[in-house]
């Protein structure tokens, strides 16, 4: 073999695997975003078997009115643990307590493999990268009912909140409904697929009270993925992950018009959307 043929070979090997490597980043991706859909519908179980034993939904959160010492600050997942097969840390758990008291340390810093999307970096210990999501904030909304871009809606809230729920108050139906969301990467900071270079965005760990978050920016009707700093976002290309009120998961596109974004996040605005978004 001449030393032109062995180069040509040599081509032609870097052209195929140039052209194989992203096919298998392909296939990897796709397994990762299957997984972090099992993971997903998993937390959602958990909120309804929840529901299923205590008759209502569990707290998105927990914090004491003003002025008054209970309940104490919990995250979904602590209420959630005994159907996520963590009876133990479940019992440990002191509810006189804050969720970060000395006491509540041992109970809480366990891992929660189904609490994270392996689509999102790794390295980080104790995290969540599903959480509650509460509200879409007035700056989300109003520039968007200003451009007519949708209409405006009798309430922003989501599905779950501070405080137990009953189920049947999400009029809208279950199946209609948001009920869990990505927000994955905290404590780092991203926005459109990079870095910011932050390590301190809030709410990260799984137990964390600060976990839920509001649904702050836009952009253009993008209600997802332009940020992680406490707002909707995903490591997936093109979507994010959304756990429904009955336990499904479906993959929601940043395309999605923000009308339907509107009808699936608010559960009794007395509006539903057709199941092909």
């Amino acid at each position: 073999m001449t030393l032109v043929e062995l180069l040509v070979v040599i081509a032609i090997i870097a052209l195929l695997i140039a052209l194989l490597l992203p096919a298998v980043q392909g296939v990897r991706e796709s397994a990762r975003r299957t997984q972090c859909g099992n993971h997903m519908r998993q937390a959602c179980l958990g909120i309804l078997a929840y529901e299923q034993s205590q008759g209502v939904l569990p707290p998105g959160w927990t914090k004491a009115a003003s002025g008054q010492s209970m309940p104490k600050s919990h995250n979904v997942y602590t209420y959630i643990l005994p159907h996520l097969e963590q009876l133990a840390s479940h019992d440990r758990v002191d509810w006189n307590q804050n969720w970060n008291a000395p006491t509540n340390a041992a109970a809480l810093s366990v891992e929660l493999p189904i609490a994270v999307c392996p689509s999102a970096p790794g390295g980080r210990p104790f995290v969540a990268d599903y959480a509650a999501c509460e509200l879409i904030s007035s700056s989300a909304y109003s520039p968007l009912v200003s451009s007519k871009a949708i209409t405006s809606s009798p309430t922003w809230t989501g599905t779950l909140r501070n405080g137990p729920r009953a189920a049947a108050d999400i009029r809208d139906g279950l199946s209609n409904t948001w009920l869990f969301f990505e927000d994955a990467g905290r404590p780092q900071g991203w926005a459109d697929g990079r870095p910011t270079g932050s390590t301190s965005v809030s709410g990260a760990r799984w137990a964390d009270v600060e976990s839920y978050f509001h649904v702050h920016e836009q952009r253009a009707g993008k209600m997802q993925n332009v940020s992680n700093n406490n707002e909707i976002y995903s490591f997936h290309l093109g979507g994010a992950t959304y756990g429904m009120g009955d336990g499904s998961v479906r993959f929601g596109s940043d395309t999605l018009d923000p009308e339907v974004f509107v009808s699936l996040f608010t559960g009794k605005a007395g509006d539903t959307t057709s199941g092909d978004w």
